[in-house]
């Protein structure tokens, strides 16, 4: 079995519910690639947000390495499992993925509850509005989104649609993932939506743009 050795530390994460040959992993480039340039400033589970899991690698990694991070914490909550506090909420326009990200967060002893996920059945696709939304997230602001680049147009316009409604005043937005899914469509339905960003490099064939509002 493949363990990720992630910048938060060795993660044991499975591809579920079909694991594939101890070739396939549940993360990838761009997850490793992200973490690295947050470093230790990563931000608060519950003003995060992140939409396109597939597996749950990076909410895993966000959640563990947060509460790792976070010298404020007491003793006493130390000693507690990771609760679903410490999870940021996740959107997938799968079930199946939203399942996945559940059993990766669980199988690192944190608790997880139904409102850390966004279901994708609940919300009008293209045309999302903002008081559903309110209403199935509690209306918390987000400061800090992370979208994973989906396989079509239509799914990544969607995601930035919903990132735009959830987004809180100020927010940053992070778009990425590998080097397939950055087609020039890609590109231009972000800039069209976003505007400009900050483009990093590509490494190891993934890479991420930071878009402040």
């Amino acid at each position: 079995m493949l363990v990720w050795e992630s910048p938060v530390g060795r993660i044991d994460i499975i591809r579920h519910p079909y694991p594939g040959d101890a070739s396939h992993r549940a993360w990838d480039a761009a997850d490793q690639w992200i973490l690295e340039e947050l470093g230790d400033a990563l931000p608060a589970p519950e003003e995060t947000v992140i939409l396109g899991e597939d597996f749950g690698a990076l909410a895993v990694a966000l959640s563990i390495g947060y509460r790792r991070a976070d010298d404020r914490l007491s003793s006493d909550r130390q000693q507690d499992p990771v609760g679903s506090q410490c999870v940021p909420l996740i959107f997938a326009d799968s079930r199946l993925a939203l399942d996945a990200a559940r059993v990766n967060l669980e199988r690192q002893g944190i608790g997880v509850l139904e409102s850390n996920f966004l279901d994708p059945l609940q919300i009008e696709y293209r045309k999302p509005g903002k008081a559903d939304l309110d209403s199935l997230t509690g209306g918390l602001p987000r400061r800090h989104l992370f979208v994973r680049l989906p396989r079509s147009t239509d799914l990544l316009l969607w995601y930035l649609s919903l990132a735009r409604l959830l987004a809180a005043p100020g927010a940053t937005v992070y778009l990425g993932g590998m080097d397939r899914r950055w087609t020039p469509a890609a590109v231009s339905c972000a800039e069209s939506l976003l505007g400009d960003g900050r483009v990093g490099r590509f490494r190891k064939r993934a890479r991420w743009i930071e878009y402040r509002d």
